[in-house]
């Protein structure tokens, strides 16, 4: 397939095995691994507060970052691991969808807070973040540090999908459409 200067010759896709140019790798990179890495850096600290609430998800939370933090370093050091890469953005991927879920609703299988354990963003005309705190709930709020990693983790996602292989790219890709609407349809299976 030939390469002219503005793609590739007929419109045709780049071939599955397709790399990183150096302009994209210029950018993603620094991207992706300083979002992966701030990411994990919360998630780990974080983990100790919620080890008090459950000890799975305290746990859960620290193996999370713990897997940002090594995925971080694997692009920052352009280690040529891109299965390994794209494992780390699938984790990164969940992580995700589960913050999602849990701030849209009720996740059965999380213990009930017994109380506000962060302080959510304000909401304009409300006294505090606006989310009820119900003895019971399972619905947590939207807290400031919680929206800035969400974001890190949705940037450092974008990043590395301009950085993986063709065929890696394919696989996280397929993989969280599905994870996407199995969330989906628990959603609304309520």
């Amino acid at each position: 397939m030939a390469r002219t200067a503005r793609g590739y010759a007929g419109g045709a896709r780049p071939p599955a095995t397709t790399t990183p140019t150096d302009d994209t790798a210029r950018w993603a990179r620094p991207v992706a691994w300083t979002c992966l890495a701030l990411a994990g850096w919360v998630h780990v600290v974080a983990s100790w507060s919620h080890l008090e609430e459950w000890a799975l998800l305290g746990w859960g939370m620290a193996v999370i970052g713990m897997v940002q933090l090594a995925t971080a370093w694997l692009v920052q050091s352009r280690l040529q691991a891109p299965s390994l890469v794209a494992a780390g953005t699938l984790v990164t991927v969940a992580a995700l969808v589960f913050y999602v879920m849990s701030r849209t609703g009720d996740l059965p299988f999380l213990p009930a807070h017994t109380g506000h354990h962060g302080s959510g963003l304000p909401v304009p005309g409300a006294v505090g973040d606006g989310v009820p705190d119900l003895p019971g709930s399972r619905t947590e709020a939207v807290g400031a540090v919680d929206a800035l990693c969400a974001g890190a983790q949705l940037a450092a996602v974008v990043a590395v999908s301009w950085l993986l292989p063709r065929r890696w790219l394919d696989v996280v890709t397929a993989c969280a459409s599905v994870g996407a609407v199995v969330a989906l349809v628990w959603r609304l299976a309520g």
